[in-house]
């Protein structure tokens, strides 16, 4: 199946309902279609406790510093308290 913003939105949602499925006090880890500061801040909203990212800082001249910079751009996204 080709990657599209409608099959990532609907594993978001399979995700989301499984977080309400799983024990309490595991460590829920998002593994795949994280490309954005907003990914990560939906995925935090939804449970995630740790996100797996790969191809999307790959593709990058300087991995670690996009890795920083989405952090820090989610960071800024997140709710205060969060």
């Amino acid at each position: 199946m080709p990657w599209s913003w409608t099959f990532f939105a609907r594993c978001i949602r399979l995700k989301s309902l499984t977080v309400s499925w799983t024990l309490a006090g595991a460590v829920h880890v998002s593994e795949s279609g994280i490309e954005t500061a907003e990914d990560l801040v939906r995925l935090r909203a939804a449970g995630f406790h740790a996100f797996l990212i790969g191809e999307s800082l790959m593709r990058r001249p300087d991995p670690g510093t996009a890795l920083e910079a989405l952090l820090v751009a989610a960071a800024d996204r997140s709710p205060v308290g969060n």
